[in-house]
């Protein structure tokens, strides 16, 4: 009975520590050509950005953070937030992600230079 007892403990003991399912995360890449060029573009933008259902999308030549980040927030939402780097583009090409804050939270930012292509400034 003793053994049936600790045996009963110890499965109660690894089912409650077993990690739980992973959460499925749909991630997109979208390369908006020198965003923003147009009115056109920017709802465009925003329309496939939408369409894709992602709450993490990496983009790529915003050339006006500023711009795209406020049409971020009202076209998709209050909770959405853009978080860019600078590349060192003479086109001032800015690299991103863009993400829902109700879904992930930004850590931290980290460029890993070894991979930029050397002269052509990107990272």
């Amino acid at each position: 009975m003793r053994w049936f007892v600790l045996v009963l403990i110890a499965l109660v003991f690894v089912l409650r520590c077993r990690d739980d399912e992973p959460v499925r995360i749909r991630i997109a890449t979208f390369n908006i050509e020198n965003f923003p060029k147009s009115t056109k573009q920017i709802v465009g933008a925003f329309e496939e950005i939408k369409a894709m259902n992602a709450p993490i999308v990496g983009l790529q030549e915003i050339t006006n953070p500023e711009v795209f980040s406020t049409a971020a927030k009202r076209r998709l939402g209050e909770q959405w937030r853009f978080e860019f780097i600078e590349t060192g583009s003479v086109l001032e090409h800015r690299l991103g992600v863009l993400y829902d804050s109700r879904v992930v939270r930004h850590v931290k930012t980290r460029v890993h230079n070894g991979t930029r292509l050397e002269g052509q400034q990107k990272p």
